[in-house]
C-alpha cells in the first residue's frame, strides 16, 4: 500500500439565495494576508459567508500606521479573492482591511497583519525546474534570487497540484528534494520558489516550473501463472499498481527462455523441451506520465514456475485370447517426455486393468473375464498433464466354458422284495448319472459300508450323457451306501 498525502479539503459550497429566508450582510473575509513588494503589497483572503445573498464585491482598504504613507481603498468583484495594491511608500507600515457586500449591505471587515513595502525585498527566483526521478520524490532547482544587497537566508518551494492542492518545503540553497509521500503519485504539479533575506523580508513567488508528475517503482504484477502445453508455456499476469507512472513495458525472463519486453499481460513460449522446468520472472518498467523519454524505473518482480508437457499417446498393436477367460493386450506407449504414465485398458467400456506403463512396447494380460464373450478393447494413458487420447481399437473373444464335470446322485429307490440275501426290508439304489460321455457304457460300483464295494453293474448313458438306474439294493438300517464310476463318486446315503 502506497502512502499518499491526504486529499485537499473540499471547497465550501456556494450559497444560493433562498427566497424563504431573509438576506443579511455578509460575514467577514477569512485569513486575510499581505505580501509586501517594492512599493506594493499583494492582499489575499478567503471568501466571506454570503448569508443567503450573493456576494456583489469586496472592498480593500489600507491605512498607514507608521512611516507617513497614504491611506486608500479599492473595490474588486465578488468572485475575486486577491488584489495588488501599488504606489505605496517603502518603509511605511500598512494594515489592510477587507469587507464583503451583498444586497443587504456590507459586512464586518477583517485585517491583515501589518506589512511594510521595501525596495530591499528579495527578487523572484528564476529558471525554476523540476524533475521526477521515479522514486516518489521531485527534485526542484532554481537560480539564486537577487537579495537586493542583503543575504538570502532561505527559500520556500510551493508545489501546486492539478487538483488545486498544494504543499510546501523549505530549502537553504537553490535546490530541494520534495520527499516521497508528500505529493500524490501520478498527479501533475508545478513548482514556485520564494526567497527570504536576512531582514526577514519575503519576495514574490517565481514563475512556475514546467509540470512534472511524481511516480515510484511499480508493484509486482499480480496473479502470475505459467500454464504448460506440449513444448510450450503460456504466461499471464494482471496489471500492477504502476506507482503513478506510465508503462514502458513488461520484461519477462527465465532460465532457458529468451528475454521479452512487451506491453500486453500475456505471452507464450513455444519450442521448449517437455519435462524441463523453468523459473520465470516478470516486472514492469515505467517512466513519468506523459513523457516519451526520461528515467525508466524497474518495478518489483513476480515469479512463477512451469514445466512444459502433454498427456501421453498410446498405440494399440493387438489383442488375443491367451488362457481361460483371459486376453493379452499389446500396445506401445509414448510418454512425450512428460513424466511417468499410468495406462488404462478398457473392455467394452469398462476399465479392467490400470497400472504404471513405461515407454515402448507393453504386453498386459487381463484375466477374470466372461466366457465366450467378444470384447471391444482400447487403451488410454494418463500423466500429470491429463489423460491422452484413446488408442485404436482391437477385438478379441474369450474361450468357451469347459464342459460340466460328470456327477452321480444317489437316493433310496423303490422297495426290493423277495431278495434272498436281504435281511431286512430292502430298497433299490436309485442312481442318476449326468455329464458323462453320450451313448457309453460304464461300470457302477455299489459300496456299503461306503466305500466298500459289494456289487457292480453296467450303466449306459443316452445321447445327452445321462442315465437313470435302480439295480443295486440295500437294507441294513443305519448303514451307509454310495456308488462310484471310475473316480466319480456319488453322495453317501444313510439307510
Amino acid at each position: 500500500t502506497r502512502q499518499q498525502p491526504p486529499p485537499p479539503p473540499p471547497a465550501p459550497p456556494v450559497q444560493q439565495a433562498d427566497p424563504q429566508k431573509p438576506v443579511t450582510p455578509p460575514g467577514p473575509p477569512v485569513n486575510v494576508s499581505a505580501q509586501p513588494g517594492n512599493r506594493e503589497v499583494t492582499v489575499s483572503w478567503g471568501a466571506a459567508a454570503a448569508n443567503n445573498g450573493i456576494l456583489t464585491g469586496y472592498r480593500v482598504t489600507w491605512r498607514a500606521v507608521s512611516g507617513g504613507g497614504s491611506d486608500g481603498s479599492t473595490a474588486v468583484p465578488g468572485s475575486q479573492l486577491s488584489t495588488k495594491v501599488t504606489a505605496l511608500g517603502n518603509g511605511s507600515t500598512y494594515v489592510f482591511t477587507v469587507t464583503a457586500s451583498n444586497s443587504a449591505g456590507t459586512g464586518p471587515g477583517a485585517d491583515s497583519p501589518p506589512v511594510q513595502p521595501s525596495s530591499e525585498i528579495p527578487g523572484e527566483p528564476e529558471e525554476v525546474a523540476a524533475t521526477a526521478p521515479g522514486d516518489g520524490t521531485v527534485s526542484v532547482s532554481w537560480r539564486e534570487a537577487d537579495g537586493q544587497g542583503h543575504r538570502i537566508t532561505g527559500y520556500t518551494v510551493t508545489a501546486t497540484g492539478a487538483d488545486g492542492s498544494s504543499a510546501t518545503v523549505q530549502s537553504a540553497s537553490t535546490g530541494v528534494v520534495v520527499p516521497a509521500g508528500t505529493l500524490v503519485l501520478g498527479q501533475s504539479y508545478t513548482f514556485t520558489a520564494t526567497a527570504q533575506n536576512d531582514l526577514g523580508l519575503t519576495g514574490s513567488p517565481s514563475a512556475p516550473s514546467g509540470a512534472v508528475t511524481p511516480f515510484a517503482q511499480a508493484d509486482a504484477p499480480g496473479s502470475f501463472t505459467a500454464t504448460p502445453g506440449d513444448g510450450s508455456l503460456a504466461l499471464a499476469w494482471t496489471t500492477p499498481d504502476l506507482g503513478g507512472g506510465d508503462l514502458v513495458g513488461y520484461v519477462v525472463s527465465g532460465n532457458g527462455l529468451p528475454t521479452r519486453t512487451l506491453t500486453t499481460t500475456s505471452t507464450t513460449y513455444t519450442g521448449l523441451a517437455n519435462g524441463t522446468a523453468h523459473a520465470i520472472t516478470v516486472h514492469a518498467v515505467t517512466r513519468e506520465t506523459g513523457r516519451t523519454s526520461g528515467p525508466q524505473v524497474t518495478g518489483a518482480e513476480a515469479s512463477a514456475n512451469g514445466t512444459p508437457g502433454t498427456p501421453p499417446t498410446v498405440q494399440m498393436s493387438g489383442a488375443a485370447s491367451s488362457g481361460d477367460r483371459q486376453i493379452t493386450v499389446n500396445f506401445t506407449v509414448d510418454p512425450r517426455g512428460s513424466g511417468g504414465v499410468t495406462c488404462f485398458i478398457v473392455f467394452n467400456g469398462a476399465v479392467r486393468w490400470s497400472g504404471g506403463c513405461g515407454a515402448g512396447g507393453q504386453s498386459i494380460t487381463v484375466g477374470g473375464l466372461d466366457y465366450a464373450t467378444m470384447y471391444d478393447i482400447y487403451v488410454e494413458g494418463s500423466n500429470s498433464y491429463g489423460r491422452g487420447p484413446a488408442s485404436g481399437r482391437a477385438s478379441a473373444r474369450t474361450n468357451d466354458p469347459p464342459p460340466p464335470l460328470p456327477s452321480l446322485t444317489l437316493a433310496k429307490g423303490a422297495a426290493a422284495t423277495g431278495k434272498p440275501d436281504c435281511r431286512a426290508p430292502c430298497n433299490f439304489l436309485q442312481v442318476e448319472a449326468r455329464n458323462f460321455a453320450p451313448n457309453a457304457s460304464y461300470t457302477v460300483r455299489c459300496e456299503a459300508p461306503s466305500p466298500q464295494s459289494y456289487y457292480t453293474y453296467t450303466l449306459r448313458t443316452n445321447g445327452s450323457g445321462a442315465a437313470s438306474s435302480a439295480v443295486c439294493y440295500y437294507g441294513i438300517r443305519g448303514g451307509t451306501v454310495s456308488v462310484s464310476v471310475n473316480d466319480v463318486r456319488s453322495n453317501v446315503v444313510t439307510w
